[in-house]
């Protein structure tokens, strides 16, 4: 059975090119177009002629307005990590395959560990369950995933996992339940995980993986943590939830997150008129950025002063909401911004302006979606999931799609790429 699925902005566009290919009397194409896409042409639905054409005029218009900003010298060097062209390596098919890798559970988050020299992985699923697994290089080539740990630290689905950025041995995770827990386990662990794999001591590796319990757990929000991110450092983060809020946490004065006691206070909180549904850190660590459903506008939070700068997504300055950015990714160069809508459409934005330097088409995510998306390390390419079980990549220079991963059945709820080697997980 074959389902088509088509998003109302689809069927408007549809329409347009409809009404073009009559007013130009391509009267083959027209009925091509009408045949594949399932729609007829209904001359009634346009009431203004051409509509495609002055949409087009108007683009045409507002470009010229803003290449005049886009060509000071300023913004020109800021511009440069996306102008040169890439080298055309990057991820292209899936290694490896791993089926049930939470039971029968969905898979909901997962993302490498960027301390160099620490080949993991973490995986949250629906299960309440995080897997911490080795990623061990099979003799035949691709990767095994082998499990580390087991973590149950939830009574709720794992929303989020972000590991420590000093520690390879402690993760931040966030639950639907409104909790979120820090998880530190012995450095050691992993050494002796790799000594028993070498020598083949099954019985230890499988001994080895359950727990630790978590060292913090608490429930800090009144609904699902969606959104949670360590600052440089790893003595604070930020968290975003359901509840509409955004909040700053510190670790207790005097304590190191390697204590055996650890306690994170609230520093500071902040509230909104939506559900939070993006959030990211910048650069230098000093500001968070949130993004809120039915709002055109990001918010930059600044983490010391705690002040909040308004910036709209609109280009042409108005307030009308025509979708939600439902992620934000940071560009390696920390010079733009990465915002997945629900409206098929990723902006690529100069960090702490309103200005559009690229738009992303091709994946398919309406207002039902919670699209994923993550720059590959070089920031010459883009990744992002697809209602259609697919993840596209684009090359950020020319726009266009360079490739698409298949391998999932259903719909990829997460994606992230590592830090040092050409690899992607997406679950």
């Amino acid at each position: 059975v074959f389902v088509l699925i088509v998003t109302m902005n689809q069927q408007r566009v549809i329409g347009m090119v409809q009404q073009f290919l009559h007013e130009s009397g391509f009267s083959s194409a027209l009925q091509a177009l009408e045949q594949d896409s399932g729609k007829k042409f209904d001359e009634d639905e346009h009431p203004k002629a051409s509509e495609l054409l002055q949409i087009l005029d108007e683009w045409q218009d507002f470009q010229f307005a803003v290449d005049e900003d886009k060509s000071s010298e300023a913004n020109k060097e800021m511009d440069l990590d996306i102008q040169q062209q890439g080298d055309g390596v990057f991820v292209n098919n899936a290694k490896n395959l791993i089926e049930k890798a939470h039971g029968n559970a969905n898979i909901i988050c997962s993302k490498f560990c960027p301390v160099d020299g620490f080949r993991l992985i973490a995986s949250g699923g629906s299960d309440r369950q995080v897997i911490v697994w080795y990623m061990k290089n099979k003799a035949e080539g691709g990767i095994e995933l082998v499990p580390f740990k087991k973590l149950f630290p939830h009574t709720g689905a794992i929303l989020e996992i972000d590991w420590h950025p000093i520690h390879p041995n402690v993760i931040l995770t966030s639950s639907m339940d409104g909790t979120v827990s820090v998880h530190v386990w012995p450095r050691g662990d992993y050494d002796a995980l790799r000594e028993a794999l070498e020598r083949g001591d099954d019985e230890f590796v499988t001994n080895q993986n359950m727990g630790p319990s978590p060292k913090f757990n608490k429930e800090i929000h009144q609904k699902y943590v969606n959104r949670i991110r360590w600052l440089s450092g790893g003595r604070r983060f930020v968290s975003g939830s359901y509840d509409r809020s955004v909040q700053l946490f510190e670790l207790a004065d005097g304590q190191d997150i390697l204590d055996e006691e650890i306690e994170f206070k609230v520093v500071k909180r902040w509230d909104f008129t939506g559900t939070v549904e993006g959030l990211e850190v910048t650069s230098d660590q000093k500001t968070a950025i949130a993004s809120v459903r039915d709002d055109n506008y990001l918010n930059y939070i600044d983490l010391e002063t705690f002040e909040i700068e308004r910036i709209n997504m609109n280009s042409n300055g108005d307030n009308h909401v025509s979708f939600t950015a439902m992620d934000l990714r940071l560009s390696p160069s920390g010079n733009h911004l990465l915002v997945s809508t629900d409206r098929d459409r990723l902006i690529i934005m100069r960090t702490f302006t309103s200005l559009h330097i690229r738009n992303l088409y091709g994946a398919f995510n309406n207002s039902f979606s919670q699209p994923r998306t993550v720059w590959h390390p070089s920031g010459k390419y883009v990744f992002s999931t697809s209602q259609n079980n697919a993840i596209v990549i684009w090359d950020v220079v020319t726009q266009k799609i360079v490739g698409r991963l298949a391998g999932h059945t259903g719909l990829p709820r997460s994606i992230d790429h590592d830090k040092t080697s050409n690899l992607l997980v997406s679950c």
